[in-house]
């Protein structure tokens, strides 16, 4: 036997030393020794044996016999169970439970390797059984469950006895027919046939479900052509209801011995497939229609990039028939060589699942000649597989030869606006000359360019691209006119003169060495002229090959012979405003010179001025401080006051030419500050007191010349000194109120305004007749010295007020 792990539960130490003694003696394993029920359960929990041998005695409350039971249930693992003796009445006990043996402690080896070996095998027999019986129950239901859930019809026919098999497929179908009932179906078949009882189905005769007997019979012997082996076919059939519809059908059978037992059919039905087929056929036609209409290259590709498919454009693009392709057409050959390697590199990148969008290759047609391409392409996947790549080819030759063409005109444009900003901003000629011949060499592509300038019979070089060789001859830098018959024919007919092969021309002597020294091949003389004289000529030559000039090329060189024509007189222009304008700034500095001398004059005479006006102020000071001297010496009131009226003539006409020594100006005074001078040294002069007349002072800024000061001071001094002398005696109650104004007025004379609130003018005193002094002399100066106009206004006091023109 083989060993086997054996737990032991004894209480008995000594019996149980005994068990393990023989158990080992046999060859199993003892994986412990347990003592209670409690004790075991923890052990067969952790040790898992094979068998259990127990003791019907115990500690604790629980015995074997329950022990085994619930090790039986919760483990599923068997128990012997150990008895001291053969007691009748625990074997009856061991008998009514599933334990399945019993051994005693006197038994020998072989008895307990028996009792081991069966108890082991039923157990294993038992656990056998079990797992086949749920297996098949599992098996069972997951046919059902397979059978009833499939999106196909299921049916299976069975006959009441079965049918040699035999050559005659025709006969074997026609007892299929007759004999063959439903023994089974899913629901799928009832939809299909619109049939509501499967009871009511199986049992029933196949010639009874057959909708058309011929189709039957052909489908069955077809089958049995193919030894009842699986056979697929399509067929199209009507339902109950009259409807259309496309199945596919599969039918195998089961033979044995010669015979053919049972026979399984399946039906799945395929209409909305065969439309969707129907539509794809359809949408393909139009696709192929469409893709024939348009005017860019259609392709596809399998996955080695054979074409499967391309349109009349791509053949009428690459020179390939139909024929062609049916003979296998890779579309790498369509590739030019040099462009191949990138392709598949691209290629693989598409089926890694990378997009390298619109590439540009060069496409090679079938007679071998190149154009450039732009390919627009998409990969084809199929359930996650790589099926081909689908595609446009566009045929770009025109748009590259259009910007080619543009290149060519942003570069001409690039080079004429340099040109033109050079020759518009230099004023040195070598500057402009040189800058015209590289850019014209540019400009037309050729190896060499030249300009010649004209001086009478002569010609002198002005600037060559490239430079030329200190040793070149000095021919090539001056030459006469009669020497170069070919420059004086372009510049007698004022147009441009064309060599397009120099071996083949008829050339003078001097113009073969200049040819033969450049190794000129083509020639182009483009004379230049100001007003029009012919002033010189750009030359331009190749040297690689023979070129023919394009009449575009020649209008751009007429355009830069123009430009040079202008930038040559401008410089020209320039050269003679130099001279011009040194002579002006001679003509400037010695104006300079003279402007210094009068300054210098003016400054002089500004000094003398002023000291005149200071030496007049200081002379009226003088006379004024004698009258104040001689005022010293009387006692009579009218003289005193006749000295102090003078001294304050004196001191207003005194003001005027201080305000003029102070001025920065000697010819106007300005009277805001003269005002309040005046003002204030007459409220000193008669003792006013400020608490009982206040007086107000509004002046614009208002200048006078001297002519106009001195009296306009005159007038303004008689009124102020009147208003303060007369308009408030000791018994005016009111206080009195004195306002100065000077303004300038829009008619542009200026007007001044003494006002006064005190007892007004007697009403017997004529203005422009008065009998003091003081007003005559206002009267007089207003109107002889100022030519102005006097008013009064006696309402609410006295206002005298004086209109004068400024000048």
């Amino acid at each position: 036997m083989t060993p086997i792990s054996i737990l032991l539960i004894e209480k008995d130490s000594v019996g149980a030393e005994k068990v393990r003694t023989t158990l080992q003696q046999l060859g199993h394993s003892l994986t412990g020794i347990a003592v209670s029920a409690v004790d075991a359960y923890r052990r067969v929990q952790e040790m898992r044996p094979d068998l259990v041998i127990t003791a019907v005695d115990l500690k604790g409350k629980t015995d074997g016999f329950s022990a085994a039971g619930q090790i039986r249930s919760r483990w599923n693992v068997p128990a012997v169970f150990l008895l001291p003796s053969e007691d009748s009445a625990h074997v009856k006990k061991i008998e009514k439970t599933d334990a399945g043996g019993w051994i005693t402690k006197d038994d020998s080896g072989r008895m307990i390797e028996a009792v081991l070996n069966s108890v082991l095998v039923r157990h294993r027999s038992a656990e056998a059984a079990g797992r086949c019986q749920a297996e098949a129950l599992i098996l069972q239901r997951q046919y059902q469950t397979f059978f009833e859930n499939q999106l196909f019809g299921v049916w299976r026919v069975d006959f009441p006895e079965p049918i040699p098999i035999t050559r005659s497929y025709r006969r074997m179908a026609e007892r299929i027919l007759e004999t063959g009932y439903i023994a089974d179906c899913n629901e799928r078949i009832l939809e299909m046939y619109g049939l509501r009882s499967r009871t009511r189905l199986i049992g029933t005769p196949i010639r009874e479900v057959a909708a058309d007997r011929h189709i039957f019979l052909e489908r069955m012997a077809a089958v049995a052509a193919n030894d009842f082996r699986a056979v697929s076919v399509e067929t199209e059939e009507l339902d109950p209801a009259g409807k259309s519809h496309w199945f596919r059908n599969c039918y195998f059978g089961n033979v044995r011995d010669q015979k053919l037992h049972w026979l399984w059919g399946f039906q799945l039905d395929i209409s909305e497939q065969k439309e969707a087929e129907a539509a794809l056929r359809g949408s393909e036609e139009r696709f192929r229609n469409l893709a024939e209409l348009l005017p860019e290259a259609l392709f596809e590709t399998d996955g080695q990039l054979e074409l499967l498919f391309a349109n009349q454009r791509a053949f009428e693009l690459f020179g390939y028939s139909r024929g062609d392709l049916e003979r296998g057409l890779n579309s790498l050959e369509m590739i030019a060589p040099a462009d191949r390697p990138r392709a598949k590199a691209n290629f693989r990148r598409r089926s890694d699942g990378g997009d390298p969008g619109v590439v540009e290759y060069t496409a090679i047609r079938k007679d071998g000649s190149t154009f450039p391409s732009l390919l627009h392409a998409n990969t084809i996947f199929r359930d996650g597989v790589l099926q081909g790549i689908r595609g446009i080819i566009v045929d770009i030759s025109e748009r590259k030869e259009a910007e080619a063409v543009f290149r060519r005109q942003v570069l001409e444009q690039e080079i004429m606006l340099k040109v033109s900003q050079h020759v518009a901003s230099s004023l040195d000629l070598d500057t402009v000359l040189q800058t015209i011949s590289d850019g014209t060499a540019q400009l037309l592509d050729v190896e060499t360019a030249a300009i010649y300038l004209a001086d009478g019979d002569d010609l002198y070089l002005g600037a060559t691209t490239p430079p030329l060789d200190p040793d070149m001859p000095d021919s090539l830098r001056t030459a006469r006119l009669a020497d170069h018959p070919t420059i004086k024919k372009a510049i007698e007919a004022k147009k441009p003169v064309t060599i397009y092969d120099t071996g083949n021309a008829d050339l003078s002597p001097q113009e073969h060495m200049i040819v033969d020294l450049r190794c000129l091949r083509s020639l182009i003389f483009l004379p230049f002229e100001h007003e029009n004289d012919v002033i010189g000529v750009l030359i331009l030559g190749t040297v690689s090959r023979p070129r023919m000039f394009s009449a575009h090329e020649i209008d751009l060189c007429m355009t830069i012979t123009n430009e040079l024509a202008l930038g040559i007189q401008n410089v020209r222009l320039h050269q003679g405003l130099v001279l011009y304008t040194q002579q002006l700034e001679n003509e400037i500095a010695e104006r300079r010179r003279a402007e210094a001398q009068v300054q210098k004059d003016l400054k002089e005479k500004e000094v003398l001025l002023k000291e005149i006006h200071h030496r007049v102020k200081n002379n009226l000071q003088v006379i004024s401080s004698l009258l104040s001297l001689q005022a010293a010496k009387t006692e009579n009131e009218q003289a005193l006051r006749i000295l102090e009226e003078s001294r304050n003539r004196i001191h207003s006409i005194a003001l005027v030419h201080d305000a003029l020594y102070k001025s920065k100006e000697f010819t106007n005074v300005t009277f805001t500050a003269y005002i309040r001078d005046l003002v204030s040294r007459l409220i000193r002069t008669y003792m006013i007191d400020p608490g009982r007349v206040a007086h107000t002072i509004d002046v614009d800024e208002v200048s006078l010349g001297i002519d106009k000061a001195v009296p306009c001071g005159l007038v303004m001094n008689e009124l102020i000194s009147n208003a303060l002398k007369h308009a408030f005696p000791v018994s005016l109650k009111r206080k009195g109120r004195l306002g100065i104004a000077v303004h300038a007025l829009d008619t542009g004379e200026i007007g001044i305004r003494v006002a006064d609130n005190g007892i007004g003018f007697p009403k017997e005193l004529d203005i422009h007749h008065p009998e003091t002094l003081g007003l005559k002399l206002v009267s007089m100066i207003v109107e002889d010295q100022l030519s102005g106009r006097i008013r009064l206004d006696r309402r609410g006091g006295t206002a005298i007020t004086v209109t004068f023109n400024q000048q």
